[in-house]
């Protein structure tokens, strides 16, 4: 009966191993996308300040022009 508990137990911890395993794979996945979407915003974001002083420099050298 012993060995039957000793089986059990071994069971028990190799599957509780596995479980936990498979949450901080699942969490490191969680947090590269995370990553990933913020890192995306962020160059989008600086795409877009890039292209508005782009813009505000052509705007100025029009006006300039038109002076």
């Amino acid at each position: 009966m012993e060995e039957y508990d000793q089986k059990v137990r071994e069971k028990l911890r190799l599957e509780y191993e596995k479980k936990m395993k498979n949450q901080q794979d699942i969490s490191n996945q969680l947090r590269d996308f995370k990553m990933g979407v913020i890192k995306r915003i962020q160059d989008e974001q600086l795409e877009g300040e890039l292209i508005k002083r782009q813009v505000e420099q052509e705007l100025e050298k029009e006006k300039e022009k038109e002076r």
